[in-house]
């Protein structure tokens, strides 16, 4: 021990194992059983219609309409076209800033409400109640005032859609 030199001090190590770059191969079934229980449906497989009235909105449409009291709210049917319904004023705002949606404008004399009504009626499935999911940061003044003019439409929480659609926005770290 008297005769070695001493080693310099090294901080870091970084140590990499060389790995040689591969195409990628469909490897054959695994030889593990499969689980016996099928995977639980995805929280917006049972929906017929997806309504986003809260701060989810900007995400959905690309639009932020700042704070309201007026109602503004995305009707995203499982199938036909999305339907924005927004105050007249908010129109070419929409216009500019959002996803290309029909837009349903009601003026400031009327009830928005009733315009909500009308859509339900239209999107509303043949011989069954209709299923509708409210984003989760909608307003309890808000879901009440729907589902007053939604008849036939039942409403489900959509915490874990929603939740699923946070995480893919976070910033991933590397």
């Amino acid at each position: 021990m008297r005769g070695t030199p001493p080693r310099p001090a090294t901080r870091f190590r970084l140590s990499v194992p060389p790995s040689p770059c591969k195409e990628p191969t469909f490897s054959p079934p695994s030889s593990r059983p499969a689980s016996r229980r099928p995977a639980p449906p995805s929280p917006a497989a049972k929906l017929d219609l997806l309504v986003a009235a809260g701060h989810q909105l900007q995400y959905l449409t690309g639009y932020n309409p700042g704070r309201s009291e007026r109602l503004i709210a995305l009707f995203l049917p499982l199938k036909g076209d999305p339907i924005i319904v927004c105050p007249a004023f908010e129109v070419e705002r929409l216009k500019l800033h959002s996803v290309p949606a029909a837009l349903r404008p009601w003026e400031e004399e009327e009830n928005p409400y009733n315009v909500v009504h009308d859509i339900a009626r239209e999107l509303k499935p043949l011989h069954r109640r209709g299923q509708v999911g409210l984003e989760p940061t909608t307003a309890y003044q808000t879901l009440l005032r729907l589902d007053d003019k939604m008849d036939n439409w039942e409403f489900h929480p959509t915490d874990a859609l929603f939740a699923s659609c946070a995480s893919s926005r976070r910033p991933r770290r590397s």
